[in-house]
């Protein structure tokens, strides 16, 4: 159990630190001096990965990305939507001493709902 639970932490640490990464790297790649400065500023604080968050943060960079991203997180039905909102919910139920309720199956199907979505955003923030 408590592999699994660790799984869970780490790999919602690790899209939300993709996302923070990606975007930090795109803006570093793309622009210069006190606009980069700019950006950069508001880029300092990393959120929970939820699908909210992330489809915020894609559509500061503009419309058509954060429509993309929605795209992947709406296609069959919600899945990857729904399967990052759960990973994020029970990352934070682990975080607060809470029961989660995860069998070490589901802690890899979230892992590799992650890395799709993770691996998006490291191909669409590619500068």
């Amino acid at each position: 159990m408590w592999l699994t639970r660790f799984l869970v932490v780490r790999t919602c640490g690790h899209l939300e630190q993709v996302a923070y990464e990606t975007a930090r790297a795109y803006v570093d790649a793309k622009s210069g001096g006190l606009v980069r400065a700019f950006a950069s500023s508001w880029l300092v604080k990393t959120r929970n990965p939820t699908p909210e968050n992330l489809l915020d943060l894609a559509a500061r960079f503009g419309r058509s990305l954060g429509e993309r991203l929605g795209e992947l997180l709406e296609k069959d039905d919600q899945h990857l939507h729904r399967e990052i909102s759960f990973l994020v919910d029970r990352r934070n139920k682990i975080a607060h001493g809470l029961s989660e309720g995860l069998s070490a199956a589901k802690a890899l199907a979230l892992e590799n709902d992650a890395d799709i979505v993770g691996g998006w955003l490291i191909e669409n923030f590619h500068p």
